[in-house]
């Protein structure tokens, strides 16, 4: 587009300049108006002709160019030309040289708008635009003498010398009126870049140019600047004129909400409030911001933004940024990168919004956070918020602080309340899971209310004792039984926690915190193991040896009595006591073997304690405990959940068991086995089903171990999943005489064999349901809205059932080939075989017109247990007991199904399905 001048006033010169675009952006706020300060934008063009005929060009007069001037002065000596002879410009000039006669380096016209005036009324526009020009005699112009000697420019025409500008400095347009305190009024914050400006059109009238020409001139130029040297005292006018043009026009009403914006640019630095204090005292954007706050606009790099004492509102940008609200309600925003939000002042009623990136906020209650992606972390009142748990049929989880988690759809607030919108269980490093439930006994002498690896149960239970003391004074060591405790503890020292039966409240377990951190660490800081009595080992303490523990004993005042009031293995605050605290004098060692039942644990051996001058009693308890079913959180005894990296997060999670840490934990210890994880994802659903056995290889410590022997194996064998179920399920029966073999085929004893039907039966169902929930997780997770993965309770929980069947449906309705129908039908069997009510009769008529109707049907009337998807051609038999729901591939399968009741699944190919006989 080319304009005329006429077109480019006021403000529409400085939108180019301070936005890029002749009109004012609707968006103020944008990240885009800071731009990099070497950007240049493409030229506007000017008509030149109505440029030089009305416009500033007019006072651009030839006798003002030093080349006019001297062709025209009588002083100057152009006897050499040749009457009637046209020289052009070059040669006239080159003529003159040569004949000694020497020309200013520019001979042009230097033109000052502040200088010049006339009667039109345009002087503080055409001064702020239009000031500095550098103007030319045409390059076509001659210059000829007569045969009379009278001298004259043909071709005449004063044209701009080159390309125009506007800006604020260096020899701009308006360096020498707009000052740096204008600069200050309308571009505080440096955003403006130049505006280049073309001249195009050229001037195509042109006309001889004679003496008398000359002198007209003269005097026309000598009237300009007559008429100038009136306006120049009214600059102070002008300026203050075209400022507020500007602010009313609204182009440098920068204004978010009423705040000020204050920029920054797109290299890392630091904006603040006080920027405020810099602007001058007229400032209608100081003003503003005093009185309202200020908006601070950040833009690449890594910045730190500041707030004052109102309510202003903090834009970081992209990149890794650190937003600090000040006493105000304050909204702290930042973009692409792993930011810092601060909204920790106190006051609450702050919004921060973290956008995409790894974000840290600190928030107090009555803040609100909103986060793109979910990832980061929370810290409320300086602690970080991780894992909540509740009870079943309880609507508010609490985390170990004490806080209060409840949730409405996505919307989870914290205590009075901290707000984090947009919510998904795990994001931001918070989890919230249900707390387990005890369950009664198989019948089988343990305890498996969770279901992971069903393999030979009775090996996994054993029994280690403290030393607990009838606190109560009852006569009777009061204790839980395993089957109906829920407390985790590190009988082995092993940095996993085993569940176990456990010493009632009342009573209590006689301590020494060895490494003096606060906590009960593990079996070690207690009395008694698996091999020796907890008598035997406090005799130890006996430094005087007169047979029992007292105040004369050295380590008398370090012991403590702990009393689990809250059942949950971990020695909180409060329930550690001196034995000075509880009035024991003397523990006496002397004890009595005793074979005494304590629900399903067992008192082995009875002794005496001396508390206000009473005797009571005192045993070695030995707990039964449960070396399958375990807690591997490194930091539970001191009352803490895992610190995880923020990847851990978006990566599925599988609750370990045994030997086996749970995934989150295993991840932060294990950058391999995270990395196997991403590498598993990245195969897509089928080959995560096809290849699980791979990751549960190297998740057990399975390909560890044969790496450590030397094995290289794509297979495993019966050795390589007896190895996996024992180190599942917390055993060593087998597992060292495997090792032993180097992972050869072995023997499990003199005159036995494998049970092998036994063990690919405990193995396939493990493996196929820790691959499932693996598999949903990574591939599936946003079908499951309301409903998330539970560590707990190793399966998948609802916390909104309709939410969960909306989304269900949605997703299900969706479907439309073979692969995710078969897929999405296992996993429906899956959500029921964990509990979650998927209210069928709705679900099947929602889903009556989908083309997969009738396979979705039998998933939501399945009762079984199990499930399993064929991903490629191939026989798949289905291990005995509880039912399994299996869909076959979208190619040839062979499927047999077991001796309890089975759903075989065939889809649009010629597959074999055959049941075993009851």
């Amino acid at each position: 587009m080319t304009y005329d001048w006429t077109q480019l006033g006021v403000k529409e010169i400085t939108n180019l300049y301070l936005y890029g675009d002749i009109n004012t952006p609707s968006d103020l706020t944008s990240e885009s108006l800071i731009r990099p300060a070497s950007e240049t934008l493409p030229p506007i063009a000017v008509n030149m002709a109505s440029f030089m005929e009305t416009g500033p060009g007019r006072f651009a007069l030839g006798a003002q160019s030093a080349l006019i001037e001297t062709f025209f002065s009588s002083a100057t000596d152009i006897s050499w030309m040749q009457k009637g002879v046209e020289y052009t410009k070059a040669q006239f000039i080159a003529e003159l040289t040569s004949h000694g006669v020497s020309l200013p380096d520019f001979y042009g016209i230097n033109l000052k708008q502040v200088l010049l005036g006339d009667l039109s009324g345009d002087y503080w526009e055409r001064a702020y635009i239009w000031n500095s020009g550098l103007f030319k005699l045409s390059d076509n112009a001659t210059f000829i003498i007569d045969a009379d000697g009278n001298r004259s420019i043909k071709n005449y025409a004063i044209k701009p010398l080159d390309s125009e500008n506007f800006d604020f400095v260096g020899d701009g347009r308006i360096a020498d009126f707009a000052n740096a305190n204008l600069k200050e009024l309308i571009d505080p914050w440096g955003i403006g870049r130049r505006v280049d400006i073309n001249f195009v059109d050229d001037v195509t009238q042109t006309r001889d140019y004679t003496y008398v020409d000359y002198t007209a001139d003269v005097v026309k130029h000598a009237g300009h600047v007559v008429a100038g040297a009136i306006k120049l005292p009214t600059l102070g006018l002008g300026g203050a004129a075209i400022t507020a043009q500007l602010w009313d026009g609204g182009v440098t009403q920068t204004l978010c909400q009423g705040k000020a914006i204050i920029y920054g640019t797109n290299d890392a630095e630091t904006l603040s409030a006080s920027q405020l204090n810099d602007l001058p005292l007229v400032s209608q954007l100081k003003v503003y911001g005093s009185s309202n706050g200020v908006a601070l606009i950040a833009g690449g790099g890594d910045d730190t933004l500041v707030g004052g004492d109102n309510n202003d509102v903090l834009d970081g940008g992209a990149d890794n940024d650190t937003v600090t609200g000040g006493a105000g309600t304050d909204t702290l925003i930042s973009g692409i990168g792993n930011d810092i939000l601060h909204g920790d002042d106190g006051a609450g009623g702050d919004t921060l919004d973290g956008g995409a990136g790894n974000d840290t906020y600190y928030a107090d209650n009555g803040d609100t956070i909103r986060d793109s992606d979910g990832k980061g972390t929370i810290y409320l009142n300086g602690k970080q918020l991780t894992f909540a748990t509740r009870k079943k049929g309880e609507t508010t989880w609490k985390d170990a602080a004490g806080n209060a988690f409840t949730l409405n759809g996505t919307t989870l607030q914290v205590n009075d309340p901290l707000t984090i919108e947009n919510f998904s269980n795990g994001q931001l490093g918070i989890y919230l899971d249900e707390q387990e439930s005890p369950s009664p006994s198989s019948g089988s002498g343990s305890s498996n209310p969770l279901p992971g690896p069903g393999y030979n149960p009775t090996a996994s239970v054993r029994r280690w004792d403290p030393l607990a003391l009838d606190l109560d004074g009852n006569g009777q060591i009061d204790a839980v039984a395993s089957t109906t405790s829920t407390t985790y503890f590190d009988f082995n020292g092993d940095g996993i926690a085993e569940k176990s039966g456990w010493v009632a409240a009342q009573d209590g377990m006689l301590a020494l915190d060895a490494n003096n951190n606060g906590a009960i660490d593990d079996l070690s800081e207690l009395f008694g193991s698996a091999t020796q009595d907890g008598f035997v080992e406090l005799a130890g303490l006996d430094t005087n040896k007169d047979g029992a523990i007292d105040d004369q004993d050295t380590d008398y005042s370090r012991l403590r009595v702990w009393q689990d009031s809250n059942q949950d293995g971990i020695a909180q605050s409060g329930e550690l006591h001196t034995l000075t605290d509880l009035n024991i004098s003397t523990i006496n060692l002397a004890a009595t073997p005793a074979n005494l039942p304590a629900a399903d644990n067992l008192i082995t051996a009875t002794g005496s304690f001396t508390r206000n001058g009473q005797t009571q009693l005192a045993a070695d308890i030995h707990l039964t405990v449960n070396f399958a079913q375990t807690d591997s959180n490194p930091n539970r005894p001191l009352d803490q959940a895992p610190t995880l990296s923020a990847e851990v997060f978006d990566l599925p999670w599988l609750r370990g068991y045994g030997l086996v840490k749970s995934l989150h934990v295993a991840y932060q210890e294990s950058a391999g086995l995270k990395q196997a994880a991403a590498d598993l994802i990245a195969q897509g659903r089928d080959g995560i089903l096809t290849n699980f056995d791979g990751f549960l290889a190297q998740w057990s410590g399975l390909a560890a171990a044969h790496a450590a022997h030397g094995v290289t194996r794509t297979n495993l064998t019966t050795e390589d999943k007896v190895w996996i179920l024992e180190t599942f399920t917390g055993q060593s029966v087998q597992k060292s005489a495997i090792e032993a073999a180097n992972f050869g085929a072995t023997s499990p004893g003199a005159q036995k064999i494998w049970d092998t039907n036994y063990i690919e039966t405990q193995y396939q169902r493990f493996a196929k349901r820790e691959a499932i929930n693996f598999t949903i997780q990574a591939t599936a997770k946003d079908w499951l809205q309301g409903a998330y993965y539970s560590l707990a309770l190793d399966s998948f929980v609802a916390i909104d059932a309709s939410l969960l069947q909306v989304s269900l449906q949605q997703h299900l309705n969706a479907v439309t080939n073979e692969a995710d129908a078969n897929f999405a039908a296992f996993m429906l069997v899956k959500l029921k075989a964990d509990g979650i009510d998927l209210a069928p009769a709705t679900m099947k008529q929602a889903l009556a017109n989908s083309a997969y109707a009738q396979l979705f049907g039998s998933a939501l009337d399945f009762t079984g247990k199990n499930a399993w998807l064929q991903t490629s051609a191939s026989a798949f038999a289905v291990p005995d007991g509880n039912g399994w729901f299996v869909a076959g591939s979208t190619a040839n399968d062979t499927l047999q199904g077991g001796a309890d009741n089975d759903t075989l699944t065939s889809r649009i190919t010629n597959d074999e399905i055959w049941r075993k006989a009851a």
